[in-house]
């Protein structure tokens, strides 16, 4: 049998998860929700959360489904600052990306909608991180030539002979 003296220098971190560091339990990072809606001209904040926080500065891509999504990015909608990701800072288990629908008054095309997801694009272990649920999201569009309009019902009674209803 033979024996070796092995020397390590430097920061080592092993386990899945290594990357985010902690290692240990599994780290899920999900959507905080699956619908979104909004008006042309204005923002919303698209929000992930994760079971764990990082200790590393981690980014987790924003991909746009072109095949379902009848909005197109730079036409009917863009992300802050050309941001289609969420960036997790060090301790924090909340990231947020700003999606802006642009404002296209001229055209009158109707309600329009983005399909939005994330992925692990590597190795969760190397990564440090899952998908969760949900990693989808709808974002509606509304057209502001074609404003979404709330009916409300009341009763009104007339009575025959009546020019108007009864008061």
């Amino acid at each position: 049998m033979s024996h070796f003296d092995i020397t390590l220098e430097g920061t080592f971190s092993l386990g899945p998860g290594s990357p985010g560091g902690g290692g240990g339990e599994a780290r899920f990072i999900s959507l905080s929700a699956s619908i979104y809606e909004i008006q042309e001209g204005a923002s919303v904040l698209i929000v992930a959360t994760t079971t764990r926080p990082f200790t590393v500065p981690t980014v987790v891509p924003i991909t746009l489904d072109l095949v379902a999504s009848t909005a197109t990015e730079g036409d009917d909608f863009e992300w802050r600052n050309g941001a289609a990701w969420f960036t997790f800072t060090p301790g924090s288990t909340v990231a947020a990306a700003e999606f802006r629908a642009k404002t296209d008054a001229s055209l009158t095309e109707g309600n329009e909608t983005a399909w939005i997801d994330i992925f692990a694009a590597g190795d969760p272990d190397a990564d440090g991180w899952s998908v969760g649920t949900p990693s989808r999201a709808r974002i509606r569009i509304f057209d502001v030539r074609n404003p979404r309009i709330n009916f409300a019902l009341s009763e009104t009674e007339f009575f025959e002979g009546s020019p108007s209803p009864a008061t």
